[in-house]
């Protein structure tokens, strides 16, 4: 019985996790090369798409990947120079934020536009 619900415990953890980000748009104000820039964060089912809120530019699309508190990115096709090398991020959900914070990425292009920044519900 014990088993039972440890396993239905689990389910039901991992289902919520799963439907924190997919299907979820976020955005918020970073500092690219071209300057300040309102930025859309879309979450689709494995993939991340990063855009431009003003005109709908593609910027970055990325496959993604959690686990409890953590987001793994990899480019699939973009604007950055971060060819296939995965970053890694912390995430918390909170009060429509999403706040994303560097836990370990070698794309200086990625991490330097993301690391610790907060986006509202788009």
């Amino acid at each position: 019985m014990k088993k039972i619900i440890l396993s239905a415990l689990t389910a039901f953890v991992f289902t919520t996790i799963t439907a924190q980000l997919r299907d979820t748009r976020w955005k918020t104000l970073l500092q690219l090369s071209n300057g300040p820039t309102t930025t859309a964060i879309d979450f689709r089912k494995d993939t991340v798409l990063v855009y431009t809120v003003a005109d709908s530019t593609m910027i970055e699309r990325m496959t993604y990947t959690k686990s409890d508190t953590s987001l793994t990115l990899i480019k699939i096709d973009g604007q950055s120079g971060c060819d296939t090398t995965p970053g890694k991020y912390g995430f918390t959900i909170s009060s429509g934020k999403l706040a994303l914070k560097l836990l370990q990425d070698d794309c200086y292009d990625r991490y330097s536009a993301i690391q610790n920044t907060e986006w509202i519900k788009y």
